[in-house]
């Protein structure tokens, strides 16, 4: 920096010595001319550096937030009144299925039904409410329906989402018949295509399928998901 200012200096004061007067005045107005261009030349460099890294900033933030999102979908997934309205619906599925696999059922079907011990589910989860199947599925269908736009969207990681959910929501496409005249099916069944379709385009990313498409292969052996096991 010191070494420039002595630069500058010499190179606007120094002509001065063998210019006549009238020279020195053009020559240091065309020197002025030359830090004015060059003044905002480092000005436009500085400000397009500037906002390059304003931009990445801003790029690593909105990813660490569709992370964020993402893992936060997961908590909600596997911790407090999902998981409870989960884990007594699997536990009831597998009940009235075969060697314990998930009966596949219809809405209407749990629309129907009832837990064989609503008393006992209830003081399990601290809760002081009769649970009921339907109303236990209307609650994992329900968290589908916030999930599914969120992916649509773009505020979520999809392969941290596919990682996270995706065994998830296979599992509970194919235990709950699809039925277009239930609207709250209708985000499992979009979600459930994304999971399919994100493994066939992305084969190479998708390794850690294998790990859950044994337990689908299990319980469900027609699906497609067994073809891939």
């Amino acid at each position: 920096m010191y070494v420039l200012v002595v630069v500058a200096m010499l190179a606007v004061f120094a002509p001065a010595i063998w210019l006549v007067p009238d020279r020195y005045g053009a020559y240091a107005a065309g020197v002025q001319a030359a830090g004015v261009l060059l003044a905002l030349i480092f000005a436009y460099v500085t400000l397009s550096s500037q906002n390059r890294a304003a931009a990445e900033s801003l790029r690593s933030q909105v990813e660490l937030d569709r992370v964020s999102r993402t893992l936060g979908f997961h908590e909600a997934m596997v911790s407090g009144e999902i998981q409870g309205a989960r884990i007594r619906l699997i536990d009831h599925l597998r009940s009235l299925g075969v060697a314990q696999a998930p009966l596949g059922v219809s809405l209407e079907t749990l629309r129907r039904s009832e837990y064989s011990s609503p008393e006992s589910h209830s003081r399990e989860w601290g809760e002081s409410y009769r649970h009921t199947p339907f109303h236990d599925v209307s609650i994992v269908l329900r968290f589908f329906e916030r999930a599914e736009p969120a992916l649509k969207l773009g505020l979520v990681d999809e392969a941290l989402l596919h990682r996270l959910l995706g065994r998830h929501i296979a599992w509970w496409d194919e235990t709950i018949d699809r039925d277009e005249g239930e609207a709250v099916r209708y985000a499992l069944s979009g979600l459930a295509d994304w999971v399919w379709e994100f493994i066939q385009q992305h084969p190479d990313r998708s390794a850690y399928v294998a790990n859950w498409v044994k337990n689908l292969a299990r319980d469900f052996p027609n699906s497609k998901y067994a073809g891939l096991h």
